[in-house]
Parts: C-alpha cells; sequence; structure tokens
C-alpha cells in the first residue's frame, strides 16, 4: 500500500502533479471480496490571475477483487480497468472562499460484462479555508 505524489512548477503560473497509488480496500459491490487499487494520474494546473485557474487531470485506475478471507475463496473474481478524463476551472472569491466546477468522462472496461461503464459527471465544490 503507498501513495506518492510529485509537484512540478513548470511556471509562475502553471504546474504539474504526477500521482501514483496502491490501496487495498473491502469491496461494497462483491461480498466477502477486498479490492486492489493501483492508478496513475497526471494533472496540469494554470492560474490566469489571482482568480481564476484551469486544470486538466486524466489518468488510469486497474482493480484486482481477491477473498477478504480463505472462508470467501472461490468467489467469483474480477478485474476492472478505468480511464478517467476531468477538466475543470477554480475562481477564488475572495482569500477564502474558491468554487471549483469541473467535467469527469469515465470508461471502465471489466472482466464482468456487467461492470463495462462509460459515465459522464460534473459537480461544483465549495470550498472556505480558515
Amino acid at each position: 500500500v503507498f501513495g506518492l505524489e510529485a509537484n512540478h512548477e513548470l511556471t509562475a503560473k502553471t504546474g504539474v502533479r504526477l500521482q501514483g497509488l496502491q490501496e487495498v480496500a473491502a469491496s461494497g459491490a462483491m461480498e466477502g471480496q477486498n479490492y486492489i487499487r493501483t492508478g496513475i494520474s497526471l494533472g496540469l494546473n494554470h492560474r490566469f490571475n489571482d482568480r481564476l485557474a484551469l486544470s486538466l487531470d486524466g489518468g488510469w485506475e486497474q482493480y484486482e477483487y481477491e477473498p477478504a478471507s480463505r472462508a470467501a475463496e472461490g468467489l467469483r473474481e474480477r478485474s476492472d480497468t478505468s480511464v478517467f478524463v476531468r477538466p475543470g476551472f477554480t475562481y477564488a472569491f475572495g482569500e477564502r472562499w474558491k468554487a471549483e466546477a469541473w467535467y469527469q468522462w469515465r470508461t471502465s472496461d471489466s472482466t464482468d460484462p456487467d461492470q463495462v461503464y462509460d459515465v459522464n459527471q460534473a459537480g461544483l465544490n465549495l470550498r472556505c479555508t480558515f
């Protein structure tokens, strides 16, 4: 289990981020199983001024399902691969308040044909810092 992140400022207003991870978690979808999630993502962020910034993130994730205990051995195993792209923009209303609007497209391929999907999501995050 690990998580690594590297950030680099390309210019005074532009930064790039590389993240890698591997984690183990209990599956909410498959009883008696855990999944190992391995992934990598790359993000680019550009500030136009003190208030407005644009971002673009993308990545790949692999999910390997395995029995959580010996009693669960013999259950159906599954492997999923997911790819995503997430553009967004952030607007600062002042020193404390920020709003981020984003869109995300994600596609997933799986050894279980019922778990193959393409999804479009959008969201709005509001943040207040103290």
